[in-house]
């Protein structure tokens, strides 16, 4: 009985630090920064690829990784 408790509570928890995480990846509002065309690409923390990292910044996300999603 205790076991089930406890994994509902692992999984709760869980799920709501991955929202947290998805919530606080991107500021909020787009960057005017000038960026090269170069295609190099990342894929964003909130699941979007963009082409290359000043691209991610501007539109002011804070995590990637590189590759597309």
């Amino acid at each position: 009985m205790y076991k089930i408790y406890f994994l509902i509570i692992l999984i709760f928890f869980n799920c709501s630090s991955q929202k947290d995480h998805k919530e606080n990846c991107i500021i909020g509002e787009k960057l005017n920064i000038p960026c090269t065309k170069e295609y190099n690409p990342v894929c964003g923390c909130n699941g979007v690829t963009y082409s290359n990292k000043c691209v991610a910044k501007s539109f002011g996300v804070n995590d990637w990784t590189l590759g597309k999603c």
